[in-house]
C-alpha cells in the first residue's frame, strides 16, 4: 500500500508516512476516538503516487484495566477494487435503465414522426411541387431524419443493437456551415469570435446526421470553454490519401495531459454540468468510419480538434423515383393497414397508394380478424405494440386462419428487438418496417412479398 517495508513502517508516525494535510486528518481522529471513547468506522482516500486509492478504517479505542481510554487501536482495509466493481454494477445499472428508457423514446418518437417523414416523402415525389415548397418540404425530411438517427445512437450507446444508418458521400463543409449557423445564439451570447474557413467541398464518407452531432460537440464544447469570449476557429480541407479534415479550435481553459488522455471515456468530462458524451461520441464516429479524432490541447490557452474521415467508400444507391419503380411489385396489392394510432396508420394508407397499391385500413386486432373474413387481402400490415390485442397475437391468429397471407410488421420498436423475440417461439412476420417509414421502404418490402397462398385458407 505504502510502497514500503514492515520494518520501515514500524515505529513510524503519521506525518512520517502521509502528506501532512492527511496526517492532520488522521491525528483528528484520532484525537476524537481518545476523546468520546467510541468506534470510528469510515471510508477515506488517500493519494499516492501510483493514484487515489480507498480505504476503509475501523478506529477502536484501548482501554486500559481500569477501563479508562489509553490509545487508539486502527484496522485499515484497501477497499478500492470492491468500490470500482460496485461502480461499475452501478454503471451498468444505468446504462440498462438508459436502454430501457431510450427504447420506449423511440417508439414514441418513430411514431410521431410517422406522419412527418412519410406525407414529406409522398410531397417529394410530387412533380408538380414548386420549388420554394420542395425546398422546405427537403428541411422538414433532413431534421426528422436527424432525430431519427439520434435516437438510433442512443439506442446503439445503450447496447440495443440497432444498426446504423448507411453512410453516404457528403460536404463536410456544408455540414460544418449548418453547425454553426444553429449555434449562432450560443457563441453569440458568449461574445466568441467565429473565424471559419469551410467554403470549399470537402467530400466525406460517413452517415450526415452522425457528422452534424459530431460537430456540434465540438463547437459547443469549444465555446463553453470561453465563457469570458474568445476565439474559435473551424476549417475544413481535403487531405493526402483521399480524407478530409474538420478542425474546430478554440482560445478557451484548455485541458492538462491527464484530461486529454481520458476525454474520450464515456461520462468522463471536465465541465460541472457536462454529461461526458461529447468527444466520445466524435471518436465513436471516427473509428466506426475508419477515420481518426486528433487532439492538442495546453491549459489555459485553449484547444484544437481535427477529425479526419475518408472521402470515399462504397457506391451509394440513389433513392430516386426509377430505383422506386424498380422494386414496386409487377401488379396492384390489396393491403390491410392495421394500427391502433391513427395518424400512423392513415400516414402508411397514403404511402401504399402512392406506391401504386390499394389499402384499408382498421384500427385494431379484433377488426381486422372481421375483415379479413369477408374480403380478400394479399398482405396485412399491422403495428406491433397495440393495445388489447398486439401485432404478435394477431400474427398468430392470422396465420391459423389465413396460413398462406404474407404479414408484415410495421413497428416504433427496434427491429433487432423483433427479431430477438421472434428467437423466442413466436411467430415470424415475412418482413418488418421499422417507423417511420418511407416509400422507399415500404416499395422495397412489399417488392420481396412471397405471393398469397390458399392452401388450407379458412376462407
Amino acid at each position: 500500500m505504502l510502497g514500503r517495508t514492515v520494518d520501515e513502517v514500524i515505529g513510524q508516525r503519521d506525518v512520517d508516512l502521509f502528506s501532512p494535510k492527511e496526517a492532520a486528518t488522521m491525528a483528528a481522529e484520532n484525537a476524537q476516538v481518545l476523546a468520546t471513547g467510541e468506534t470510528l468506522m469510515q471510508e477515506i482516500t488517500i493519494e499516492f503516487e501510483s493514484g487515489p486509492r480507498v480505504f476503509q478504517t475501523n478506529k477502536t479505542p484501548y482501554r486500559d484495566e481500569q477501563g479508562k481510554v489509553a490509545g487508539v487501536i486502527g484496522v485499515c482495509r484497501d477497499i478500492t477494487e470492491v468500490k470500482l466493481a460496485d461502480e461499475m454494477v452501478r454503471r451498468n445499472e444505468r446504462l440498462s435503465s438508459i436502454g430501457t428508457l431510450t427504447a420506449g423514446v423511440a417508439h414514441s418518437l418513430n411514431n410521431a414522426l410517422s406522419p412527418v417523414v412519410g406525407l414529406a416523402d409522398v410531397l417529394l415525389q410530387d412533380p408538380t411541387l414548386p420549388s420554394h415548397l420542395r425546398r422546405h418540404v427537403d428541411t422538414i425530411m433532413r431534421g426528422a431524419a436527424d432525430a431519427v438517427d439520434t435516437v438510433r445512437r442512443l439506442q446503439r450507446f445503450s447496447s440495443l443493437k440497432t444498426e446504423a444508418a448507411p453512410p453516404e458521400q457528403v460536404d463536410a463543409s456544408e455540414i460544418l456551415r449548418q453547425v454553426l449557423e444553429a449555434a449562432r445564439p450560443a457563441w453569440t451570447e458568449a461574445d466568441v469570435r467565429i473565424d471559419a474557413d469551410c467554403e470549399e467541398p470537402v467530400p466525406v464518407w460517413v452517415n450526415p446526421s452522425e457528422l452534424r452531432q459530431a460537430l456540434t460537440h465540438l463547437v459547443q464544447n469549444a465555446i463553453d470553454s470561453m465563457p469570458r469570449g474568445g476565439r474559435l476557429t473551424a476549417s475544413t480541407r481535403v487531405g493526402s490519401n483521399k480524407v478530409g479534415h474538420i478542425t474546430v479550435s478554440d482560445t478557451g481553459t484548455g485541458m492538462t495531459d491527464e484530461q486529454q488522455a481520458r476525454c474520450h471515456i464515456p461520462f468522463y468530462t471536465t465541465k460541472p454540468d457536462g454529461n461526458g458524451l461529447g468527444l466520445s461520441v466524435c471518436y465513436g464516429i471516427a473509428k466506426r468510419y475508419e477515420g481518426e479524432l486528433q487532439i492538442a490541447s495546453e491549459l489555459h490557452r485553449g484547444t484544437m480538434v481535427n477529425l479526419v474521415l475518408p472521402a470515399e467508400g462504397m457506391a451509394e444507391t440513389e433513392k430516386t423515383g426509377a430505383a422506386l419503380a424498380q422494386r414496386a411489385p409487377e401488379q396492384v396489392l390489396r393491403l390491410l393497414v392495421v394500427d391502433d394510432d391513427p395518424l400512423p396508420r392513415r400516414t402508411l394508407a397514403t404511402l401504399a397508394e402512392a406506391c401504386g397499391q390499394e389499402a384499408t385500413t382498421v384500427a385494431s386486432g379484433d377488426e381486422a380478424l372481421a375483415v379479413c373474413q369477408r374480403e380478400q387481402f394479399d398482405a396485412v400490415l399491422t403495428d406491433v405494440g397495440m393495445s388489447s390485442m398486439d401485432g404478435w397475437e394477431l400474427a398468430e391468429r392470422l396465420r391459423e386462419a389465413h396460413p398462406g397471407l404474407p404479414i408484415v410488421f410495421v413497428t416504433g420498436w427496434a427491429a433487432d428487438d423483433v427479431e430477438e423475440r421472434m428467437g423466442r417461439g413466436r411467430v415470424k412476420p415475412d418482413a418488418v418496417i421499422e417507423k417511420p417509414v418511407t416509400l422507399d421502404k415500404l416499395a422495397a418490402a412489399l417488392a420481396n412479398l412471397p405471393a398469397r397462398t390458399t392452401l388450407n385458407d379458412s376462407t
